[in-house]
């Protein structure tokens, strides 16, 4: 459940990124850091609750 979550995600960040090809390097670069960011706070969340992987 929560890596079809996180696929969706993925997907849309993605689509996003083809459809407004003007974005600078840039700001992709500061928004990968951001959900870098995001993803180790949500990994953090999980290991810390100590959910089932098959979730």
């Amino acid at each position: 459940m929560v890596w079809a979550i996180l696929l969706l995600i993925f997907v849309f960040v993605v689509g996003a990124l083809m459809k407004i090809p003007e974005i600078s390097r840039e700001e992709i670069h500061n928004n990968q850091q951001k959900m870098k960011i995001k993803w180790i706070h949500i990994k953090s969340q999980f290991s810390s609750n100590e959910l089932h992987p098959n979730c």
